[in-house]
């Protein structure tokens, strides 16, 4: 069972990058927003806390390659008990890394 970061304990641990063109830094809540969006239409229980300790976790570079990226962001939520296909992990890492919206006409996932 992980443990909700609490709001002032997460603004302690936020790390910020600037997405090309972007005028704004990307925060952690941000891409946590991102990822649960993307997560809990299918796996309701996933919260935004536990989005929150995945991406602090992942300590997400910006240059780094979406491939990556979305290997270590399955494993990151394979301990949470879900379960992502990789064509889904690549389409939430390039969400995280602020390349676009998703382009999916279906999200699968299974939940363990």
């Amino acid at each position: 069972m992980t443990t909700p970061i609490s709001g002032s304990s997460a603004g302690s641990a936020t790390s910020t990058t600037s997405t090309p063109g972007s005028a704004s830094p990307v925060t952690d809540e941000v891409r946590a927003g991102t990822l649960w969006t993307f997560i809990h239409a299918q796996a309701s229980r996933f919260t935004f806390d536990e989005a929150l300790e995945v991406v602090c976790a992942l300590r997400i570079d910006q240059h780094e390659d979406h491939k990556t990226l979305a290997k270590r962001l399955r494993i990151g939520l394979q301990t949470r008990g879900i379960a992502l296909k990789h064509v889904n992990a690549l389409h939430a890492a390039a969400q995280l890394l602020g390349q676009g919206p998703i382009k999916v006409l279906h999200l699968w996932l299974l939940v363990t």
